[in-house]
């Protein structure tokens, strides 16, 4: 069952699609089953591809152009100490570090 509000509420920032004009944004996450926000700025890992554009190292804009899975893996990367601590992992670390809700 899908849980549109329990994604919602992981952006502080009241529109996901929106740039903030500071470059700052604040997530909330469930660490170790506590409350917690994380910050970041927009200083975002990208390459540079063979036709000029600029595209992320990880995760990817959304096909509307679109930047939040870009920022919402640089939040849940910090969350987690950095981006190679949540390559791989475990689906059930996800669900509730992003929700609160425990997935089994």
């Amino acid at each position: 069952m899908a849980k549109p509000d329990a994604m919602k509420a992981i952006f502080a920032n009241v529109d996901a699609n929106a740039m903030h004009s500071q470059g700052l944004y604040t997530f909330n996450f469930w660490t170790m089953g506590v409350p917690s926000q994380v910050y970041i700025d927009d200083y975002l890992p990208l390459r540079k591809t063979h036709d000029g554009t600029y595209k992320g190292f990880f995760a990817r804009a959304s096909k509307d152009g679109a930047m939040w899975p870009l920022f919402l893996e640089k939040a849940f990367a910090k969350n987690h100490g950095n981006y190679l601590h949540i390559e791989g992992g475990s689906m059930s670390v996800a669900v509730n570090t992003l929700t609160g809700m425990h997935a089994y």
